[in-house]
């Protein structure tokens, strides 16, 4: 089911302006995003979700010492906030310049 709702052709186009908002922000010290770890960014997502209604923070969720075991194992807590920062569906600048016209 999670393929009806995030296609491959919109996975390529998040994970392509991702990537290249991530490279302009990070330079040579971003790690390129990848499909997959697209699809496990977003099935972190609707966890928290899940978990969220505890009302979690983000930093509680991946805590060593109390916090889910699933999200350490799934991806760290550095790289989950660096791809929730530079998600991007469309490109940034295109969009920039179709608001000034």
């Amino acid at each position: 089911t999670f393929g009806f709702f995030f296609r491959p052709p919109l996975l390529n186009l998040v994970v392509k302006w991702t990537n290249r908002m991530g490279v302009s922000k990070f330079q040579d010290r971003w790690r390129e995003l990848t499909v997959e770890e697209l699809k496990t960014f977003l099935g972190v997502v609707i966890l928290i979700g899940v978990y969220k209604s505890k009302n979690e923070s983000i930093e509680q969720l991946w805590s060593s010492d109390d916090g889910r075991p699933i999200f350490n194992k799934l991806m760290s807590r550095t790289r989950f906030q660096r791809l929730a920062a530079m998600l991007r569906f469309d490109d940034v600048a295109a969009r920039r310049r179709r608001n000034r016209t």
